[in-house]
């Protein structure tokens, strides 16, 4: 019969987890232990190259700047990378839905950067 699908109820079925490549578990189990060891490997540096940053620049007051500006970067992030999904989900193109945005944050960060690799070193200060 070639509407045998109607026949068989949408009821949901107990599916126990299985163990093995692709199963529900190992996805559940190996994608926040994977989200974990990126955040071990990335956030060290980054933190300490901003904790000597605001060491050079304020001195006095390091542990204030450094709050500071690691809570503004933190509420940036929480206010535009929804915002950018969201754009970004709704972007129609010849080049698809992601690649734009992905061209875009590249040039940006890019030229937003290039201050950065421009400016000289400044001279530690004289202990005299």
């Amino acid at each position: 019969m070639a509407n045998d699908a109607r026949l068989v109820p949408d009821t949901p079925t107990a599916v126990a987890p299985t163990v093995g490549r692709g199963s529900p578990l190992m996805y559940t189990l190996g994608m926040p232990l994977a989200m974990f060891g990126l955040y071990i490997a990335l956030l060290p540096p980054v933190l300490v190259a901003m904790a000597l940053k605001v060491a050079e620049i304020a001195p006095d007051d390091q542990a204030g700047v450094l709050g500071l500006a690691l809570g503004i970067g933190a509420f940036a992030a929480m206010v535009a990378n929804p915002l950018a999904g969201r754009f970004s989900d709704r972007t129609a193109g010849r080049l698809g839905m992601r690649r734009p945005w992905i061209i875009g944050g590249t040039v940006a960060r890019w030229s937003g950067s290039q201050p950065s690799w421009s400016s000289r070193r400044r001279p530690p200060p004289s202990c005299s």
